[in-house]
């Protein structure tokens, strides 16, 4: 190969991408679309576009709402059982307040009369 040909094989090597979005306008152009039927592919595709991007934005709405219904379910079981472990601590501390007084009771009533 001679030095001009590698110079356009490496220069079109580099420049891939723009000569193949060059060289596909160029085909829809020549074959005939017009430019309403380009703007009306382009549309179609970016209302898809749009279509799935709600349907991903609804999807993750909907799994971050689970995760934060489950993650309150949670904090309630665990603030029932903290209930429910106050409510026995303060019944047995009523019952040994109750034994208490009535020791003091015992204790601090006056002594028979003889």
């Amino acid at each position: 190969m001679n030095n001009l040909a590698q110079t356009v094989f490496h220069t079109a090597q580099e420049n891939a991408p723009a000569i193949t979005y060059t060289g596909g306008g160029s085909a829809l152009v020549l074959w005939g679309l017009h430019l309403s039927d380009i703007a009306v592919l382009i549309s179609m595709f970016a209302t898809l576009a749009g279509v799935f991007l709600q349907v991903y934005v609804t999807m993750h709405k909907m799994r971050m709402l689970e995760r934060s219904q489950k993650e309150s379910e949670r904090l309630a079981l665990i603030a029932a059982g903290q209930g429910i472990v106050q409510a026995a601590k303060s019944a047995d501390n009523s019952q040994r307040i109750t034994a208490v007084e009535a020791k003091t009771d015992e204790l601090t009533k006056a002594p028979p009369v003889t």
